[in-house]
Formats: C-alpha cells, structure tokens, sequence
C-alpha cells in the first residue's frame, strides 16, 4: 500500500469510490424495486382475474420479496444512517432539539445498557417471515443433510464461501426459508457477524431478531455456554471472499484464519463444515487484478470498514443491470460434525499451536472431502483455499 502518504490517498479515493458506487447501487435498487413491485402487483391481479397461473403470481412474489430485502438490507439502512446526519446539520434549531430528544433514550440503551449482540443473548422471532420462504423458492435454495446434528451437543457452524450477498446463508440457514429446523431439529444457532451489522441504528434492531451476534471472542463463548443444541454460525473466509466470489468458483480465504478453530477447542464444540454450491453463480463479478488501483482501493476500504464491495451485476431489467441475484440453484450442503477435544490449555503456547493446526489440517481435508463428494451433483466448480 505504500507510505503514509500513499495510503491516505487510497483511503480518500477509496471513500470517493464507495461513494460512487453506493450512488448506482441505490439508483439500480430503486428501478428494480419499482419494475419488479408493478410486475408483481400486475401479477396477483391477473391471478385473481384468472388470467394469469399461479406459478406467474408465486415467481411476482419472489420477486418483490428479493427486490424488497434488498431494497432495505442494501439501500434504506445505510440511507436511514446518513440521512440523520444530513437532516440534523441542515434542520433549525428546534428541530435538532426535538431529533436529539428523540434520538438519546434510544442511544443510551442500544449502546450502553443492551448488551445481547455481545453476550448471544439476541432473539431470533423472525426467522420464520414468510417472505423468506419466497426468497428461497427464488433461486431455488435447497438444503442437503449428509449426517444427523444431535441437539445434544454444541456446534461452531462454518458456511463456505460468504458469496457477495450470501443468498443461501440468509434463506437456508439464518432463516427458516429453506426448513432448517425440520431437517434438524431442536438447534438453536445464533449467527456471528460483523460489528456494523449490530451497530447501525435500527438496522441492528432487525438484524438481532434474527439471532445475529458480534463475531468477537466473547460473544461466540457465550453462544456456546447456553448448553446443549446452542452453536455459532460463522462464515470463516468473512467479507473478503467477496471480491473473489466468481461464479463457478469457491475461492475460501480461510489459509490464515483460526479464531473459529479457536472457538471450538476452548469449548469442546463440534465443528460442521457447510459447502453451498452456487453461492457464487447468482452475480457476475467484475475481475480486479491484484495490486491494480481498484484492489488497493479495496483493500482501503476492508482496513476502514471491516468489508469491501467488489463491482457486482445480476439480473439485467428492461436493458438496465441491477443487482437483482440471477436464478440459479443454490444447494447448501452441510457435511457431519467434526468432534473437537476441548483444549483449556493456552492456544498461543507451542502445544495449542500444535493442536490448532492439526485441527486446521483435519478440517481443511474434511471440507476438501466434501467438496469431492459432492461436486459431481451440481454444475461444474472449482474449489481453492487461499
């Protein structure tokens, strides 16, 4: 990245870039929000007027349901975020009283008093929305069980790769979208996820009623504290696969990463490898060389936020690309559980860092199993961990 200076200069290029590209997310967002919700609108009353199938009316409601969390995951959030700010410097003074009245009961609590996203204690009452079971159908999403998941143990659940948008870990696993709890029942697993999902306001309130948790030390422990059938559900590669999450591929940057081994050998949990074949195939993905301008960019913008957002397509709506996901298969595999020893010793001596990378060794080549297993079921793709 280069000296001081340099990396300044990325960091303000970096913001310019984001920026830019917020601009045209939001923009495409938006049309194909209004596309997407008159073609479903238009369906449903063509259904009721028995001019049109139910198979039209069900893929209108797929539609919207994508358009609709898309339009709020990836738009009204971070606009709710700035618009405060933007409303405040501009706002009269009575008006910057009344927001500050309104806003300090709300910040006091959510940032010094509620404490869940950090001690696993958030509650997950809207897994079962109907719209993600839409979602699911969009693609479609489908769960594949090669072993059984006893609700008497505890589990670190690892979901490769994270995708740009990861689609299937939303509706297959987070969610109730693709029936998780039939397939195994009596689980009750809490997804761990970076700071801003759980900081945001408001977002946050959303995002902790699905279970989502910070992905810090603490936060997984006390997960798995709360006894048998609890577990974390991690996406150990993190944001950074996607700016390599080419279709046909599964690029795992998980080569330098320990902290959910970690996890698992501190607790004595059970390690559950989870391939989800097509994650990667429902964006067209721009091809960044690295060490080109547009990578140190990224790489300002992961060191800022935590994540970077590569340039990303899907659906093309009367000529105009969005990021509405293509439809392609999403099938989410989930290998058998790996037994951990618990380890109590100290995981930095030289016998934890021998423990740790035979454990590392041992689920690399599971997870390589897996994929071997499994490839030949679904279109052809390739898996490399980096």
């Amino acid at each position: 990245m280069g000296g001081p200076g340099s990396s300044a200069l990325y960091n303000l290029l970096a913001l310019a870039w984001i920026a830019s590209l917020g601009g045209a997310i939001v923009a495409t967002s938006a049309f194909a929000w209004i596309v997407t919700f008159v073609f479903a609108a238009g369906a449903v009353l063509l259904h009721r007027g028995g001019k049109a199938s139910s198979a039209v009316r069900d893929a209108a409601l797929q539609d919207v349901s994508v358009a609709s969390w898309i339009a709020w995951h990836l738009v009204l959030a971070p606009a709710c975020l700035c618009a405060y700010p933007v409303i405040f410097l501009f706002a009269g003074t009575a008006v910057r009283v009344g927001m500050v009245a309104l806003a300090a009961p709300y910040l006091i609590w959510a940032y010094l008093i509620d404490d869940s996203p950090t001690t696993g204690t958030c509650p997950s009452n809207l897994r079962s929305l109907p719209i993600f079971a839409h979602i699911a159908r969009y693609f479609p999403v489908r769960l594949v069980k090669t072993a059984d998941v006893p609700p008497d143990g505890r589990y670190v659940w690892c979901y490769h790769p994270h995708g740009v948008v990861f689609w299937g870990l939303l509706s297959g696993i987070v969610t109730q979208g693709a029936g998780f709890d039939a397939l195994f029942p009596g689980l009750d697993l809490r997804m761990m996820s970076i700071d801003v999902n759980t900081m945001l306001p408001a977002f946050r309130e959303v995002n902790k009623r699905f279970g989502v948790c910070k992905v810090t030390w603490t936060a997984c422990n006390a997960v798995l504290e709360r006894g048998s059938g609890s577990g974390t559900l991690i996406v150990p590669g993190g944001a950074q696969e996607a700016v390599v999450a080419y279709p046909n591929t599964m690029n795992l940057k998980i080569l330098r990463r320990r902290g959910f081994l970690k996890v698992a050998l501190r607790q004595g949990a059970s390690l559950v490898p989870v391939l989800s074949f097509g994650e990667n195939d429902v964006y067209r993905l721009m091809h960044v060389e690295e060490g080109s301008l547009l990578w140190n960019l990224q790489c300002a913008l992961q060191q800022m936020f935590g994540f970077t957002v590569p340039h990303f397509w899907g659906r093309t709506i009367l000529g105009v690309p969005t990021i509405m996901p293509l439809r392609r298969d999403i099938n989410i595999v989930v290998g058998r559980p790996i037994p951990v020893a618990k380890f109590d010793g100290d995981l930095r001596s030289p016998e934890g860092k021998r423990v740790l990378e035979e454990l590392f060794a041992t689920y690399t080549r599971e997870l390589q199993s897996l994929f071997e297993a499994h490839k030949g079921n679904y279109p052809p793709c390739t898996m490399t961990i980096m």
